[in-house]
């Protein structure tokens, strides 16, 4: 199942910024319906959509979007394609969701240094929900920010019932995210030191082994 930008965008909307902001502007719902009757590139598609529809300064807005789908789309596409390469089957596959670019840069180098294979990853729960299922994870890492609610956790397993989910937490309001997080196979603090975490991140690789 191949991911487009319009699947990608709709996922977006309840992202509080310009990208949200873009996503549920009126008429980019309808977009859809122009594009798919082309047979021309989806981006410039797109961005004459965005031109006639959306206020001046969603193009700027959306030239972001493009690339935050490009990145999301590489993602799904390499975790496809890794499939049906000879040596990988045995990798752990990691959809790796926090709204914080430094933290996932640093969670992805720590994983990859641990032999796993980032196959996703998003900044919102919303595409969280949508995308997890397409890269076929074992295991989703998620930044307890993102859980909007308590039956956020229930969700995401039934949408990938095979996956460990592991919960990042901070030290703020230990009960809060205890309840949001209700369900989690694990929990990693984020003020833990690199070594105490990957430490983490083996045990529950053990965990996924032995089912």
């Amino acid at each position: 199942m191949m991911l487009n930008f319009e699947k990608w965008l709709m996922a977006q909307q309840s992202r509080q910024d310009l990208i949200g902001d873009l996503a549920r502007a009126p008429g980019m719902q309808n977009g859809a319906n122009t594009v798919s009757r082309r047979k021309f590139d989806e981006h410039k598609n797109w961005a004459d959509i965005v031109i006639k529809i959306a206020r001046p300064g969603h193009i700027a807005v959306f030239n972001e979007a493009w690339q935050e789908f490009l990145l999301a789309k590489e993602a799904v596409e390499e975790s496809l394609d890794l499939v049906q390469i000879p040596g990988v089957l045995n990798m752990i596959r990691v959809f790796l969701a926090d709204s914080q670019p430094n933290s996932r840069s640093a969670l992805r180098l720590m994983l990859r240094d641990l032999n796993m294979q980032v196959v996703g990853e998003a900044v919102e729960w919303t595409a969280v929900l949508q995308e997890a299922a397409l890269t076929k994870p074992d295991m989703i890492v998620v930044d307890w920010d993102l859980i909007p609610t308590k039956s956020s956790l229930p969700t995401l397993r039934a949408t990938c019932p095979a996956a460990v989910v592991i919960v990042l937490i901070s030290h703020l309001d230990a009960r809060l995210q205890a309840a949001l997080s209700a369900g989690a196979d694990s929990f990693i603090s984020k003020d833990e030191t690199p070594d105490r975490v990957a430490e983490r991140l083996r045990a529950a690789v053990a965990n996924i082994h032995a089912y």
